[in-house]
């Protein structure tokens, strides 16, 4: 195999298999570290208020809290962890089944 069929593999087993062990890592992390991806407001900023307290109109939301730079910072720092490891499972998988995949490609 060449360096385009090496590419190739790399491309199509990121997009598929790729996605499905990030997802499964990023869960695990959520469990882990107890957090909830997307959502910036620290549980301490943030506060349930009644939208009648807020003198909204009917219909309206109450004000949202701002969003936490620490708390993105945190998750993005979690997240690029886990795509080097996302990446290096890929890698190892290309390199133990490599006999199989490259004359398939």
């Amino acid at each position: 195999g060449d360096e385009c069929a090496f590419y190739w593999l790399n491309l199509m087993m990121d997009t598929t298999v790729g996605v499905g062990i990030s997802f499964c890592f990023l869960k695990a992390s959520e469990r882990i570290c107890g957090y909830s991806s997307g959502s910036y407001v620290a549980a301490e900023d943030y506060t349930p208020v009644e939208v009648e307290e807020t003198g909204a109109g009917k219909g309206e939301a109450p004000p949202a809290a701002l969003p936490s730079f620490w708390a993105w910072a945190g998750q993005i720092s979690v997240w690029c962890g886990l795509v080097v490891l996302t990446k290096s499972c890929i890698f190892g998988l290309l390199i133990a089944f490599a006999g199989v995949l490259v004359p398939a490609a």
